[in-house]
């Protein structure tokens, strides 16, 4: 992704989907983009990990990056970004434990499968208000433990 991109300070919309061209890592430098409402960026080649300052955005409301090749955890600061409604994040190469989301009241999607996510989902997840769809690999034990999933894959 050129840094020229997020010199756009007023940038609401990035969707660059099924570019199998698109790879490197997200740049910090997504944290510039304070009126970020929607990241699609699923079905391409990104590696490294999911940065922090991605979520400095309090605008930010749908996050698409399923399908790439993303690694490490989860960062905590996803709390953050309180407006999120939808995230996918499924079919990357994430590991460690789900963190708590609690403080996104707002989110109806949370796909997380084919990951390498383990340990069990959160309650505090289970209780969010507006969740509809929570996706996991939850149907071995060696995965995610999760009571409240609306779909469990392998």
């Amino acid at each position: 992704m050129p840094n020229e991109l997020f010199a756009l300070d007023q940038l609401t919309t990035i969707t660059m989907d099924g570019n199998k061209n698109i790879n490197g890592s997200i740049p910090t430098l997504v944290g510039h983009l304070k009126h970020l409402k929607y990241l699609d960026l699923d079905d391409n080649a990104l590696d490294g990990t999911l940065p922090g300052e991605l979520f400095t955005s309090t605008s930010l409301m749908v996050l698409d990056l399923d399908s790439n090749k993303l690694q490490g955890s989860i960062p905590s600061e996803i709390n953050f970004a309180e407006k999120l409604t939808f995230i996918q994040l499924y079919g990357n190469e994430l590991t460690g434990a789900i963190p708590d989301l609690s403080s996104l009241k707002g989110l109806t999607t949370l796909q997380l499968q084919k990951n390498s996510l383990i340990g069990t989902m959160p309650q505090s997840i289970c209780d969010l208000p507006k969740l509809q769809h929570l996706w996991a690999d939850c149907k071995n034990a060696s995965q995610v433990v999760c009571s409240c999933c609306t779909k469990c894959v392998v």
